[in-house]
């Protein structure tokens, strides 16, 4: 956010909303709600309660943390926890070569989905956690402005595959 009003960005995509207070100047726009999902190795079944899975989970500061936390006590579900990371792509290969479970976003699921590697076996939403655009609310901004239309584009097609 800091480069960005620095003007040494042109465009910033975060996954939460900074607040109004640290936007002033600047445009948002929602690209895609997340929905994350819950993914293990296809060959793997679980207990009805999860206790025998090995959970790769987001750090306790990151957005989806609480989301995920909520889920999992909601439903009476009890993995273990076998490592912590904010990196969807880190939990992806732990889940397909190391048989853990982890919740990772749709898109980073959709491709290992389709060619049988993992299965998906919970879905969350998270609350108020979408993919945000941030640029400068000014005439040279057109560029950004292009690239998150384009954005929002590929989004919705990608929701409908």
């Amino acid at each position: 956010l800091r480069d960005l009003r620095a003007h040494d960005l042109d465009l910033l995509l975060c996954e939460s909303d900074p607040g109004e207070a640290a936007r002033p100047g600047l445009e948002l726009v929602s690209i895609q709600q997340t929905r994350l999902v819950a993914i293990t190795a296809a060959e793997v079944s679980l207990s009805e309660r999860w206790e025998d899975a090995a959970l790769v989970h987001y750090r306790p500061g990151s957005v989806y943390r609480f989301s995920i936390d909520s889920y999992l006590e909601d439903h009476d579900l009890r993995p273990r926890i076998a490592a912590e990371t904010d990196d969807a792509l880190i939990m992806l290969s732990a889940v397909v070569r190391g048989g853990f479970t982890a919740f990772v976003p749709w898109s980073v699921a959709r491709e290992p989905l389709a060619a049988g590697q993992v299965k998906i076996i919970a879905e969350v939403k998270p609350e108020n956690v979408a993919v945000h655009a941030l640029y400068h609310d000014i005439e040279a901004a057109a560029i950004a402005r292009k690239a998150v239309e384009m954005l929002m584009s590929f989004a919705q097609q990608a929701d409908l595959g």
